[in-house]
């Protein structure tokens, strides 16, 4: 007589389906725009980035000495998915496997997170095993679950700065866990951990929180930036399990099943609150989505209504389908989730051909660099002007090594000696630059963050320039041009504010500037750059507040 699969059997035999299916996708799928990015984190490991903590590069440079190509890129992320789903079955002890496994298989996030490698991907799976140990914890605080708390509390810091939410909303509703000595231990385990990436911030002037918390935040408020995160929570969560989540929200649990409620909703809601400052994407709220199915599985004592199961089996079926859509490349379905890994397709084999071996440097994207770096294993970079977004790029050693060398630049808009190339993707203009030079490396900074002057009044100070490669690039008399561009809701303009040359660019070095007194009465930014032939001015500095009274 046949012995009967356990549980136990049951849940390695989904995550072993779930995980075959990812590396079979994931082999054949290319690269999401973002992926690309991320493989560039991994060839400069470092302790930080521009944009995130460095766990997806580690991720990424593991899966690169097992795989090649996308595979080797994506690994990782398919066996981090395999264990967070295994996770869930474990804190959920097993029980209505179908039921976790098919609310799993209803939620975009863990769809899309199960191939795309991402920060999302080592939150999620740090985050179930952060919520496993949080819950070994409220029942027991013996120095071994503190130490293992503290490890993968430092552990969902590396992935992804969203960890820090799941912290503080699985603490507030157990605020007694202070009294504890085991807490403090396993706080002082968890900064002491993350100590090496607080260092990368100091050293390199908080690069992180100065994008996130001041650069991202330049926009006044528009009703769509709420209205959207409510639909992208709604969409990206997936509907069946957002809306079941809301449905038991008044369920009564144990302490740990009312901990993980107030988790899930309290990540939704600190997103909806800041969705009144500024543009949210979908995926931040990835943080709660942990939290959400678990309290989900737990409230389905019995089996769901019909009505459930038939929207829950058809969004798995739509999403699963799309999975397999997303290995043919079609101009067929053109909307944002497939355009992320065919999107200019087929212009990069045309700036190949035409740029052959050159280094080619592209202008505001960091996605078309990385993906042509990736798949023609020529160095690529891109110049970040002020009207789009400071990145990695502006920090990597690329920039330093093309100094002084040949390189094919590329833009969307013309400019000075281009010629057009048109391709079925996109046109774009190019010219080859025989001596590159570029100054995005160079910082330029003001000794305070906030300046008021009156209507009449022009601003005058002092700009501190640092250059981090002062001693490895030469420089001659090259004249120099530098700009701010000043900028409020509906409005910008740019003045030139001094004249340097290349000699100049020393750390220390002081330039006087004045913006002349032609502004009326209101709020503006200030962001100061060296001006490029391509790109008006570059993005140099940190943004800084101006009042005109």
């Amino acid at each position: 007589m046949k012995e009967k699969i356990s549980n136990k059997q049951w849940a390695l035999i989904y995550v072993a389906a779930w995980v075959l299916l990812n590396l079979v996708l994931s082999t054949f799928t290319d690269l999401a725009e973002d992926e690309a990015y991320y493989w560039l984190f991994a060839k400069f490991l470092d302790w930080g980035y521009f944009d995130h903590p460095p766990m997806i590069a580690v991720m990424i440079k593991a899966g690169g000495w097992l795989f090649p190509a996308e595979l080797g890129v994506r690994f990782f992320t398919v066996i981090f998915s395999g264990l967070t789903l295994y996770l869930l079955f474990y804190i959920s002890e097993f029980k209505n496997m179908k039921l976790m496994f098919l609310l799993f298989l209803s939620s975009p996030a863990f769809q899309a997170f199960g191939f795309i490698s991402a920060p999302d991907v080592p939150l999620m799976f740090f985050g179930t095993l952060y919520l496993l140990f949080f819950k070994r914890f409220m029942e027991n605080d013996s120095l071994k679950n503190s130490l293992l708390l503290g490890v993968v509390a430092a552990l969902m810091m590396y992935s992804k700065y969203h960890g820090i939410l799941l912290i503080l909303f699985t603490l507030l509703p157990n605020i007694k866990l202070i009294t504890r000595r085991s807490f403090w231990i396993m706080t002082l385990i968890a900064i002491v951990l993350f100590l090496p990436h607080i260092w990368w911030q100091i050293q390199n002037d908080y690069p992180s929180l100065q994008y996130h918390l001041v650069d991202r935040v330049n926009r006044a408020y528009e009703l769509k930036f709420t209205t959207q995160y409510l639909l992208g929570q709604f969409a990206f969560c997936g509907p069946v399990l957002f809306l079941l989540f809301f449905r038991f929200i008044g369920t009564t649990s144990s302490p740990f099943y009312k901990t993980i409620k107030w988790a899930g909703l309290s990540v939704f809601l600190f997103f909806l609150l800041f969705s009144f400052r500024t543009f949210i994407e979908a995926n931040w709220g990835a943080a709660g989505y942990i939290p959400m199915i678990l309290f989900v599985h737990s409230c389905v004592k019995t089996d769901l209504a019909k009505a459930w199961k038939i929207a829950l089996y058809t969004v798995v079926f739509a999403l699963l389908l799309l999975r397999i859509v997303l290995m043919f490349p079609n101009d067929i379905i053109g909307f944002s989730v497939v355009k992320q890994f065919y999107r200019d397709k087929d212009l990069y084999p045309e700036i190949h051909k035409m740029a052959g071996d050159l280094p080619v440097v592209f202008l505001n994207t960091y996605q078309k660099p990385s993906k042509y770096y990736f798949y023609f294993g020529s160095p690529a970079f891109t110049l970040n002007s002020y009207w789009y977004r400071r990145n990695q790029f502006d920090k990597w050693p690329i920039q330093r090594d093309l100094q002084g060398k040949t390189v094919m630049m590329l833009a969307t808009d013309n400019f000075e000696g281009a010629k057009l190339l048109k391709t079925k993707a996109a046109d774009i203009y190019y010219a080859e630059k025989p001596i590159f030079k570029s100054y995005g490396y160079i910082q330029l900074t003001v000794g305070k963050k906030e300046f008021e002057i009156s209507e009449h009044q022009s601003l005058r100070d002092t700009l501190v320039i640092k250059n981090v490669w002062e001693k490895e690039l030469s420089y001659d008399s090259t004249k120099i041009e530098i700009g701010v561009l000043v900028r409020k809701i509906g409005s910008e303009s740019v003045f030139k504010v001094a004249d340097i040359s290349e000699k100049d660019l020393r750390s220390g070095h002081k330039i006087p500037f004045e913006i002349p007194a032609l502004l009326a009465k209101g709020e503006y930014q200030l962001i100061f750059g060296i001006k490029d032939n391509i790109s008006l001015i570059l993005w140099n500095s940190p943004i800084y507040k101006l009042t005109v009274k």
